[in-house]
Protein backbone atom coordinates (compact mmCIF):
# COMPACT_ATOMS: atom_id res chain seq x y z
CA UNK A 1 0.00 0.00 0.00
CA UNK A 2 0.86 3.33 -1.04
CA UNK A 3 0.24 6.84 1.30
CA UNK A 4 -1.52 9.35 -0.86
CA UNK A 5 0.55 12.47 -0.32
CA UNK A 6 -2.65 14.84 -2.09
CA UNK A 7 -4.52 13.95 1.67
CA UNK A 8 -2.38 16.59 3.22
CA UNK A 9 -3.52 18.89 0.72
CA UNK A 10 -7.27 19.59 1.95
CA UNK A 11 -8.16 21.37 -1.34
CA UNK A 12 -7.70 18.36 -3.25
CA UNK A 13 -10.74 16.50 -1.53
CA UNK A 14 -12.70 19.30 0.20
CA UNK A 15 -14.85 21.88 -1.84
CA UNK A 16 -15.69 24.80 -0.29
CA UNK A 17 -19.72 25.20 -0.22
CA UNK A 18 -21.85 28.29 -0.64
CA UNK A 19 -25.85 28.58 -0.54
CA UNK A 20 -25.89 28.42 -3.86
CA UNK A 21 -24.68 24.93 -4.16
CA UNK A 22 -27.63 23.75 -1.52
CA UNK A 23 -30.42 22.04 -3.33
CA UNK A 24 -32.49 24.03 -5.42
CA UNK A 25 -35.80 24.13 -2.97
CA UNK A 26 -34.06 23.60 0.58
CA UNK A 27 -35.49 25.55 3.36
CA UNK A 28 -32.20 27.58 4.05
CA UNK A 29 -32.10 28.65 7.76
CA UNK A 30 -28.74 30.21 9.34
CA UNK A 31 -26.66 28.71 6.73
CA UNK A 32 -23.23 30.22 7.20
CA UNK A 33 -21.21 28.24 4.47
CA UNK A 34 -18.87 25.00 4.99
CA UNK A 35 -17.46 22.16 3.13
CA UNK A 36 -18.42 19.70 1.17
CA UNK A 37 -17.05 16.21 -0.38
CA UNK A 38 -16.80 16.38 -4.59
CA UNK A 39 -17.92 13.52 -6.55
CA UNK A 40 -13.86 12.90 -7.51
CA UNK A 41 -11.63 12.90 -4.68
CA UNK A 42 -7.54 14.15 -5.34
CA UNK A 43 -8.67 14.63 -8.67
CA UNK A 44 -6.10 15.75 -11.51
CA UNK A 45 -3.59 13.80 -9.46
CA UNK A 46 -2.25 9.74 -9.50
CA UNK A 47 -4.83 8.63 -6.83
CA UNK A 48 -7.90 10.08 -8.66
CA UNK A 49 -11.05 8.07 -7.38
CA UNK A 50 -14.20 8.69 -6.28
CA UNK A 51 -15.79 9.48 -3.04
CA UNK A 52 -18.15 6.34 -2.53
CA UNK A 53 -17.82 3.08 -4.25
CA UNK A 54 -18.49 5.21 -7.94
CA UNK A 55 -18.98 8.75 -9.17
CA UNK A 56 -22.05 9.48 -7.08
CA UNK A 57 -22.82 12.96 -4.70
CA UNK A 58 -22.58 12.06 -1.22
CA UNK A 59 -26.25 12.43 0.62
CA UNK A 60 -25.04 10.44 4.23
CA UNK A 61 -25.10 10.17 6.76
CA UNK A 62 -25.86 13.07 9.36
CA UNK A 63 -25.16 12.04 13.06
CA UNK A 64 -27.38 14.98 15.74
CA UNK A 65 -29.37 17.88 14.95
CA UNK A 66 -28.55 21.14 12.38
CA UNK A 67 -27.84 22.83 15.64
CA UNK A 68 -25.78 20.09 17.06
CA UNK A 69 -24.50 18.06 14.60
CA UNK A 70 -22.13 14.68 16.04
CA UNK A 71 -19.34 12.65 14.75
CA UNK A 72 -20.70 10.82 11.39
CA UNK A 73 -18.22 8.39 8.91
CA UNK A 74 -17.89 7.96 5.69
CA UNK A 75 -15.79 4.63 4.46
CA UNK A 76 -15.21 3.35 0.91
CA UNK A 77 -12.58 1.28 -1.50
CA UNK A 78 -13.23 2.75 -5.07
CA UNK A 79 -10.68 2.36 -8.25
CA UNK A 80 -8.51 4.80 -9.37
CA UNK A 81 -10.19 7.29 -11.70
CA UNK A 82 -8.85 7.20 -15.08
CA UNK A 83 -10.09 9.38 -17.56
CA UNK A 84 -8.38 8.03 -20.26
CA UNK A 85 -10.06 4.74 -19.86
CA UNK A 86 -13.42 3.59 -18.87
CA UNK A 87 -14.57 4.45 -15.22
CA UNK A 88 -17.71 2.71 -15.29
CA UNK A 89 -18.83 -0.67 -13.67
CA UNK A 90 -17.38 -3.62 -14.46
CA UNK A 91 -14.08 -1.77 -15.65
CA UNK A 92 -13.30 -4.28 -18.64
CA UNK A 93 -11.69 -1.22 -20.45
CA UNK A 94 -9.20 -0.94 -17.74
CA UNK A 95 -5.87 -2.64 -17.24
CA UNK A 96 -5.70 -5.28 -14.60
CA UNK A 97 -4.97 -5.66 -11.38
CA UNK A 98 -6.86 -2.48 -10.66
CA UNK A 99 -5.64 -0.26 -7.83
CA UNK A 100 -7.95 0.80 -5.65
CA UNK A 101 -8.52 3.41 -2.60
CA UNK A 102 -9.62 3.07 0.78
CA UNK A 103 -10.98 6.30 2.48
CA UNK A 104 -12.21 7.21 5.74
CA UNK A 105 -13.54 10.35 6.18
CA UNK A 106 -14.58 11.64 10.13
CA UNK A 107 -16.54 14.72 10.66
CA UNK A 108 -19.56 16.82 11.72
CA UNK A 109 -22.00 16.88 9.19
CA UNK A 110 -25.31 18.35 8.42
CA UNK A 111 -27.71 17.51 5.51
CA UNK A 112 -29.56 20.04 3.98
CA UNK A 113 -32.75 18.86 1.58
CA UNK A 114 -35.40 19.20 -0.70
CA UNK A 115 -36.99 15.99 0.21
CA UNK A 116 -35.79 14.33 -2.69
CA UNK A 117 -31.97 15.75 -2.73
CA UNK A 118 -30.14 15.78 0.09
CA UNK A 119 -26.91 17.93 0.45
CA UNK A 120 -24.10 16.76 3.72
CA UNK A 121 -22.63 20.12 4.58
CA UNK A 122 -19.48 20.26 7.17
CA UNK A 123 -19.64 23.31 9.04
CA UNK A 124 -15.55 22.51 10.37
CA UNK A 125 -13.41 20.84 7.22
CA UNK A 126 -13.47 16.52 8.42
CA UNK A 127 -10.71 14.54 8.58
CA UNK A 128 -9.26 12.14 6.16
CA UNK A 129 -7.16 9.30 5.98
CA UNK A 130 -6.57 7.06 2.22
CA UNK A 131 -4.40 4.52 1.15
CA UNK A 132 -3.85 3.56 -2.45
CA UNK A 133 -3.68 -0.12 -2.46
CA UNK A 134 -2.29 -2.22 -5.75
CA UNK A 135 -4.42 -5.71 -4.84
CA UNK A 136 -1.86 -8.84 -5.84
CA UNK A 137 -2.19 -12.91 -5.80
CA UNK A 138 0.25 -14.57 -5.05
CA UNK A 139 0.61 -18.76 -4.98
CA UNK A 140 3.33 -20.94 -3.65
CA UNK A 141 3.84 -24.55 -1.99
CA UNK A 142 3.62 -25.31 1.32
CA UNK A 143 3.86 -27.98 4.21
CA UNK A 144 0.69 -27.68 6.50
CA UNK A 145 0.24 -28.98 9.98
CA UNK A 146 -3.70 -29.64 10.25
CA UNK A 147 -6.26 -31.36 12.61
CA UNK A 148 -8.23 -34.01 10.00
CA UNK A 149 -11.13 -33.75 11.45
CA UNK A 150 -11.67 -30.50 12.81
CA UNK A 151 -9.41 -28.74 10.08
CA UNK A 152 -7.84 -26.40 12.54
CA UNK A 153 -4.31 -25.65 11.15
CA UNK A 154 -1.74 -25.25 13.83
CA UNK A 155 1.40 -24.51 11.32
CA UNK A 156 2.32 -23.80 8.13
CA UNK A 157 5.76 -23.44 6.51
CA UNK A 158 6.02 -21.88 2.66
CA UNK A 159 8.71 -24.48 0.56
CA UNK A 160 9.73 -21.20 -1.73
CA UNK A 161 9.17 -17.89 -2.54
CA UNK A 162 5.62 -16.60 -3.34
CA UNK A 163 5.24 -15.80 -7.07
CA UNK A 164 2.31 -13.99 -8.98
CA UNK A 165 -0.29 -15.56 -10.53
CA UNK A 166 -0.78 -13.98 -14.17
CA UNK A 167 -3.70 -15.57 -15.09
CA UNK A 168 -5.71 -13.84 -11.92
CA UNK A 169 -5.76 -10.58 -14.05
CA UNK A 170 -5.29 -13.04 -18.33
CA UNK A 171 -8.64 -12.49 -18.98
CA UNK A 172 -11.06 -9.70 -18.98
CA UNK A 173 -14.51 -10.03 -19.77
CA UNK A 174 -13.13 -12.13 -23.08
CA UNK A 175 -15.86 -12.77 -25.70
CA UNK A 176 -15.40 -15.75 -27.56
CA UNK A 177 -16.80 -16.92 -30.69
CA UNK A 178 -20.28 -18.42 -30.38
CA UNK A 179 -19.66 -21.84 -32.81
CA UNK A 180 -22.34 -23.62 -34.79
CA UNK A 181 -25.05 -21.23 -32.83
CA UNK A 182 -25.78 -19.36 -36.05
CA UNK A 183 -25.60 -16.13 -33.87
CA UNK A 184 -23.12 -13.87 -34.27
CA UNK A 185 -21.56 -10.91 -32.21
CA UNK A 186 -21.98 -6.98 -33.27
CA UNK A 187 -21.96 -4.01 -30.96
CA UNK A 188 -25.89 -4.16 -30.54
CA UNK A 189 -25.97 -7.60 -29.66
CA UNK A 190 -28.04 -8.74 -26.53
CA UNK A 191 -28.24 -12.58 -26.73
CA UNK A 192 -26.30 -14.80 -24.71
CA UNK A 193 -22.36 -14.70 -24.71
CA UNK A 194 -19.61 -17.01 -24.55
CA UNK A 195 -16.93 -15.16 -22.61
CA UNK A 196 -14.55 -15.93 -19.87
CA UNK A 197 -13.01 -13.73 -17.27
CA UNK A 198 -10.00 -14.42 -14.58
CA UNK A 199 -10.90 -15.19 -10.91
CA UNK A 200 -8.73 -12.38 -9.61
CA UNK A 201 -11.05 -9.61 -11.62
CA UNK A 202 -14.17 -11.45 -10.70
CA UNK A 203 -13.09 -11.01 -6.99
CA UNK A 204 -12.59 -7.50 -7.31
CA UNK A 205 -15.49 -6.28 -9.28
CA UNK A 206 -17.65 -8.39 -6.61
CA UNK A 207 -16.16 -5.72 -4.04
CA UNK A 208 -16.54 -2.86 -6.45
CA UNK A 209 -20.14 -3.81 -7.63
CA UNK A 210 -21.21 -5.08 -4.42
CA UNK A 211 -21.60 -1.32 -2.52
CA UNK A 212 -23.03 0.17 -5.54
CA UNK A 213 -25.22 -2.42 -7.58
CA UNK A 214 -26.84 0.29 -9.67
CA UNK A 215 -23.58 1.80 -10.79
CA UNK A 216 -23.70 0.93 -14.37
CA UNK A 217 -25.44 4.37 -15.86
CA UNK A 218 -26.71 5.50 -12.72
CA UNK A 219 -27.50 8.68 -11.81
CA UNK A 220 -25.45 11.24 -9.77
CA UNK A 221 -26.77 10.82 -6.47
CA UNK A 222 -25.68 8.18 -3.80
CA UNK A 223 -28.74 5.77 -3.89
CA UNK A 224 -30.28 5.68 -0.42
CA UNK A 225 -32.82 2.40 -1.01
CA UNK A 226 -29.03 0.37 -1.62
CA UNK A 227 -28.37 -1.30 1.22
CA UNK A 228 -27.01 -4.75 0.40
CA UNK A 229 -23.73 -4.31 0.73
CA UNK A 230 -23.93 -1.30 2.20
CA UNK A 231 -23.67 0.55 6.03
CA UNK A 232 -25.96 3.34 6.02
CA UNK A 233 -27.18 4.07 9.45
CA UNK A 234 -28.52 7.59 9.99
CA UNK A 235 -29.23 7.16 13.72
CA UNK A 236 -25.72 6.58 14.34
CA UNK A 237 -24.28 8.48 11.32
CA UNK A 238 -22.13 5.32 9.54
CA UNK A 239 -21.94 5.48 5.25
CA UNK A 240 -19.48 2.84 4.79
CA UNK A 241 -18.90 -0.50 2.54
CA UNK A 242 -19.01 -4.05 3.63
CA UNK A 243 -15.41 -3.81 3.20
CA UNK A 244 -14.70 -0.99 5.75
CA UNK A 245 -17.45 -1.69 8.10
CA UNK A 246 -15.10 -4.77 8.45
CA UNK A 247 -12.25 -2.35 9.55
CA UNK A 248 -14.05 -0.43 11.63
CA UNK A 249 -15.10 -3.85 13.40
CA UNK A 250 -11.63 -4.62 13.64
CA UNK A 251 -10.62 -1.39 15.36
CA UNK A 252 -12.91 -1.81 17.68
CA UNK A 253 -15.68 -0.01 16.17
CA UNK A 254 -14.03 3.59 17.01
CA UNK A 255 -13.73 6.16 14.68
CA UNK A 256 -10.72 7.89 15.21
CA UNK A 257 -8.86 4.38 15.15
CA UNK A 258 -8.67 4.47 10.94
CA UNK A 259 -7.57 8.01 10.74
CA UNK A 260 -4.09 6.49 11.61
CA UNK A 261 -2.39 5.31 8.05
CA UNK A 262 -0.69 1.95 10.37
CA UNK A 263 -4.43 0.92 11.27
CA UNK A 264 -5.65 1.98 8.05
CA UNK A 265 -3.78 -0.25 5.71
CA UNK A 266 -3.04 -3.02 8.73
CA UNK A 267 -6.94 -3.27 8.58
CA UNK A 268 -7.29 -2.93 5.03
CA UNK A 269 -4.97 -6.00 4.42
CA UNK A 270 -6.12 -8.57 6.90
CA UNK A 271 -9.55 -7.63 5.12
CA UNK A 272 -8.97 -8.06 1.69
CA UNK A 273 -7.03 -11.47 2.52
CA UNK A 274 -10.16 -12.70 4.25
CA UNK A 275 -12.46 -11.76 1.63
CA UNK A 276 -10.10 -13.43 -0.85
CA UNK A 277 -9.97 -16.46 1.54
CA UNK A 278 -13.76 -16.65 1.74
CA UNK A 279 -14.42 -16.26 -2.08
CA UNK A 280 -11.63 -18.89 -2.83
CA UNK A 281 -13.25 -21.70 -0.54
CA UNK A 282 -16.44 -21.04 -1.12
CA UNK A 283 -18.54 -24.36 -2.15
CA UNK A 284 -14.61 -25.94 -2.79
CA UNK A 285 -15.27 -29.35 -3.72
CA UNK A 286 -12.86 -31.77 -5.39
CA UNK A 287 -15.83 -32.73 -8.44
CA UNK A 288 -16.88 -28.61 -9.11
CA UNK A 289 -14.22 -26.66 -7.81
CA UNK A 290 -14.46 -23.15 -6.99
CA UNK A 291 -14.53 -19.48 -8.30
CA UNK A 292 -11.08 -19.93 -8.74
CA UNK A 293 -9.94 -23.71 -8.78
CA UNK A 294 -10.74 -25.52 -11.72
CA UNK A 295 -12.39 -28.99 -10.84
CA UNK A 296 -10.07 -32.53 -11.70
CA UNK A 297 -10.31 -33.38 -14.87
CA UNK A 298 -11.78 -30.02 -16.33
CA UNK A 299 -11.60 -29.58 -19.83
CA UNK A 300 -13.92 -26.42 -20.37
CA UNK A 301 -11.30 -24.62 -21.32
CA UNK A 302 -11.07 -26.94 -24.62
CA UNK A 303 -13.02 -25.90 -27.42
CA UNK A 304 -13.91 -22.55 -26.10
CA UNK A 305 -13.77 -20.62 -29.73
CA UNK A 306 -11.88 -18.01 -31.02
CA UNK A 307 -11.64 -14.93 -28.81
CA UNK A 308 -13.02 -12.21 -30.53
CA UNK A 309 -14.24 -8.11 -29.78
CA UNK A 310 -17.39 -6.93 -29.50
CA UNK A 311 -18.33 -6.64 -33.33
CA UNK A 312 -17.56 -10.22 -33.55
CA UNK A 313 -13.96 -9.58 -35.56
CA UNK A 314 -11.20 -11.91 -34.06
CA UNK A 315 -8.66 -10.79 -31.63
CA UNK A 316 -5.19 -12.89 -30.65
CA UNK A 317 -5.59 -16.29 -29.98
CA UNK A 318 -5.19 -16.99 -26.38
CA UNK A 319 -3.81 -19.90 -25.27
CA UNK A 320 -5.20 -21.59 -22.05
CA UNK A 321 -2.78 -24.01 -20.33
CA UNK A 322 -4.64 -27.56 -18.95
CA UNK A 323 -4.13 -27.43 -15.30
CA UNK A 324 -2.19 -30.48 -13.43
CA UNK A 325 -5.40 -32.03 -12.37
CA UNK A 326 -3.12 -35.40 -10.36
CA UNK A 327 -5.38 -35.62 -7.65
CA UNK A 328 -2.03 -37.28 -5.84
CA UNK A 329 -0.79 -35.47 -2.55
CA UNK A 330 1.80 -36.15 -0.28
CA UNK A 331 0.90 -36.29 3.04
CA UNK A 332 2.21 -37.81 6.50
CA UNK A 333 -0.59 -38.68 8.86
CA UNK A 334 0.49 -38.28 12.81
CA UNK A 335 -1.50 -38.73 15.67
CA UNK A 336 -0.85 -36.44 18.45
CA UNK A 337 -0.25 -37.57 22.02
CA UNK A 338 0.04 -36.19 25.75
CA UNK A 339 3.58 -36.64 27.37
CA UNK A 340 4.29 -35.83 30.87
CA UNK A 341 7.58 -34.16 31.48
CA UNK A 342 8.65 -34.38 35.39
CA UNK A 343 11.57 -32.44 36.42
CA UNK A 344 14.54 -35.05 37.40
CA UNK A 345 14.57 -33.85 41.22
CA UNK A 346 10.57 -33.64 41.73
CA UNK A 347 10.99 -37.05 40.26
CA UNK A 348 13.05 -38.61 42.64
CA UNK A 349 12.00 -36.30 45.65
CA UNK A 350 7.72 -37.72 44.69
CA UNK A 351 9.52 -41.71 44.53
CA UNK A 352 10.69 -40.89 47.85
CA UNK A 353 7.95 -39.19 49.58
CA UNK A 354 5.99 -42.88 48.08
CA UNK A 355 8.80 -45.28 49.35
CA UNK A 356 8.30 -43.36 52.80
CA UNK A 357 4.32 -43.10 53.64
CA UNK A 358 4.44 -47.19 52.12
CA UNK A 359 6.69 -47.54 55.17
CA UNK A 360 5.53 -45.69 57.50
CA UNK A 361 1.83 -47.59 57.18
CA UNK A 362 3.28 -50.90 56.96
CA UNK A 363 5.06 -50.08 60.52
CA UNK A 364 1.84 -48.81 62.06
CA UNK A 365 0.16 -51.73 60.73
CA UNK A 366 2.86 -53.66 62.82
CA UNK A 367 2.54 -52.39 65.57
CA UNK A 368 -1.01 -52.00 65.36
CA UNK A 369 -1.99 -55.79 65.16
CA UNK A 370 0.78 -56.10 67.81
CA UNK A 371 -0.76 -53.95 70.44
CA UNK A 372 -4.84 -54.21 69.45
CA UNK A 373 -4.72 -57.86 68.85
CA UNK A 374 -6.17 -58.98 72.03
CA UNK A 375 -9.19 -56.12 71.16
CA UNK A 376 -12.35 -57.84 70.61
CA UNK A 377 -13.87 -55.00 69.15
CA UNK A 378 -13.18 -51.32 68.65
CA UNK A 379 -13.60 -49.12 71.55
CA UNK A 380 -14.89 -45.28 70.00
CA UNK A 381 -17.21 -44.38 71.72
CA UNK A 382 -18.66 -43.66 75.61
CA UNK A 383 -21.03 -46.82 75.56
CA UNK A 384 -18.18 -48.81 73.78
CA UNK A 385 -16.27 -47.81 77.40
CA UNK A 386 -19.65 -48.77 79.26
CA UNK A 387 -19.43 -52.23 77.92
CA UNK A 388 -16.08 -53.14 78.96
CA UNK A 389 -16.59 -51.96 82.82
CA UNK A 390 -20.62 -53.27 83.12
CA UNK A 391 -19.80 -56.34 84.68
CA UNK A 392 -16.43 -55.29 86.68
CA UNK A 393 -17.81 -55.39 90.28
CA UNK A 394 -14.65 -54.58 91.79
CA UNK A 395 -13.82 -51.80 89.75
CA UNK A 396 -17.20 -50.14 89.70
CA UNK A 397 -17.19 -50.34 93.58
CA UNK A 398 -13.78 -48.85 94.21
CA UNK A 399 -15.20 -45.94 91.54
CA UNK A 400 -18.67 -45.80 93.80
CA UNK A 401 -15.62 -45.52 97.14
CA UNK A 402 -13.14 -43.23 96.03
CA UNK A 403 -14.55 -41.40 93.24
CA UNK A 404 -11.93 -39.31 91.12
CA UNK A 405 -9.27 -40.01 94.24
CA UNK A 406 -8.99 -43.05 92.13
CA UNK A 407 -7.33 -41.74 89.79
CA UNK A 408 -4.22 -40.83 91.80
CA UNK A 409 -3.84 -44.14 93.29
CA UNK A 410 -0.75 -45.78 92.29
CA UNK A 411 -1.31 -49.01 94.32
CA UNK A 412 -4.51 -50.10 91.87
CA UNK A 413 -4.03 -52.03 89.00
CA UNK A 414 -6.49 -52.80 86.45
CA UNK A 415 -6.44 -55.20 83.13
CA UNK A 416 -8.57 -56.09 80.22
CA UNK A 417 -9.32 -59.62 79.58
CA UNK A 418 -11.61 -62.95 80.37
CA UNK A 419 -12.06 -63.09 83.79
CA UNK A 420 -14.96 -65.05 85.83
CA UNK A 421 -17.12 -62.70 87.97
CA UNK A 422 -18.81 -63.38 91.28
CA UNK A 423 -21.74 -65.06 89.76
CA UNK A 424 -19.69 -67.67 88.16
CA UNK A 425 -19.89 -65.70 84.49
CA UNK A 426 -16.86 -65.66 82.24
CA UNK A 427 -16.97 -62.06 80.37
CA UNK A 428 -14.03 -59.72 78.50
CA UNK A 429 -13.65 -56.11 80.31
CA UNK A 430 -11.58 -54.57 82.64
CA UNK A 431 -11.42 -55.48 86.18
CA UNK A 432 -9.28 -54.77 89.53
CA UNK A 433 -6.02 -57.00 89.29
CA UNK A 434 -5.67 -58.23 92.53
CA UNK A 435 -6.77 -56.70 96.02
CA UNK A 436 -9.36 -58.63 98.57
CA UNK A 437 -11.04 -61.55 96.70
CA UNK A 438 -9.65 -60.64 93.46
CA UNK A 439 -11.18 -61.93 90.93
CA UNK A 440 -10.43 -65.05 88.87
CA UNK A 441 -8.34 -64.66 85.35
CA UNK A 442 -9.34 -67.03 82.67
CA UNK A 443 -8.39 -68.22 79.52
CA UNK A 444 -10.41 -67.18 76.58
CA UNK A 445 -12.89 -69.43 75.52
CA UNK A 446 -12.98 -70.98 72.37
CA UNK A 447 -16.19 -69.46 70.56
CA UNK A 448 -16.17 -66.04 69.67
CA UNK A 449 -17.31 -63.24 72.32
CA UNK A 450 -20.81 -62.11 71.81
Amino acid sequence: MLQIDAVGNRSAWLIETTEEDLPPNAIVEDFRGGYSLPQLLFENTTSSTSTLGSDRYVQCCMNGTTSNPQEAVIGYWSPLHKDEADTTYPYQERAWPLPFVTKWIVGKPTVWSDYNHFFLNYNDPPALQAALCQPVIDYTEANVTLDTESHVVYSYELLRKPEPIKSAWSDVFVRHDLSGSGEHYERNYTGRLNMTTSFGILYLDAIFGGADRGSVGAPTLEDLDDNVYNIRDRGLGLNMDLMTYSMFTLGGKDARVLLNYTALTTHANRTFQTFFQHFVNEKLTTTEGSWAYQKLGDTSLEGLGQAVDENGTAVAERVYIRPDTNPTVTASVSRRIQILHMNTVATYLSAGLVIWLMATTAIVTCVQRRYTKFMLRNVEVMADVLVLVAGSEKFLSLVQQRGLDLKRDTEVKTMLGWFKGRDGEVRWGVEVVGGRNPVEWVTAPRKDFC
